[in-house]
């Protein structure tokens, strides 16, 4: 999800490549969305930063994210192509899928949605769709031999399946 800024006005956008929308504010942390059921709460620490949003769908159970507390690297997208490939993420015989398009990182698990990967450092990447980090292990010789995944708590390694 990605909330943005244009004009002065808030535009929401779901994980999922829909259009944004145009969120209305209610109050000074709550918006809606006029067209939909769709309702937003930003919830914020004791210094009044946002640190996570809650999802409100009528169609569906509430649903909160923290924001990732971090700032996005710089990383040229021609040094992630070693990244590139199928990784075994040993679960439920899943298979991780890192590919690029143009700019863009992105990680997907067998049977679920596409995700873009944004850097926190050239091996490091935060998985916005799971709120989850991926981290890629090289060996010695600069190979990367699998992706460490840190999802709710847990520590998947999913070793790096051969070109």
């Amino acid at each position: 999800m990605t909330i943005t800024q244009d004009g002065g006005r808030l535009y929401y956008a779901g994980s999922d490549a829909s259009p944004r929308q145009e969120i209305f504010p209610r109050s000074e942390t709550e918006f809606f969305v006029r067209a939909s059921d769709l309702q937003l709460t930003f919830a914020k620490d004791q210094a009044g930063k946002v640190v996570a949003v809650i999802i409100h769908d009528y169609d569906l159970p509430d649903v909160a994210l923290r924001l990732p507390d971090w700032k996005e690297a710089k990383v040229q997208p021609a040094d992630c192509d070693a990244l590139l490939g199928n990784y075994n993420y040993l679960q439920d015989g899943q298979i991780l899928t890192v590919s690029r398009e143009a700019d863009h990182l992105y990680a997907q698990l067998t049977g679920q949605p596409r995700g873009e990967l944004f850097p926190k450092s050239p091996a490091e990447f935060v998985w916005k769709v799971f709120n989850d980090q991926l981290e890629f292990v090289m060996d010695e010789n600069g190979r990367v031999v699998k992706a460490i995944r840190r999802h709710g708590g847990q520590t998947i390694e999913a070793p790096k399946l051969t070109d």
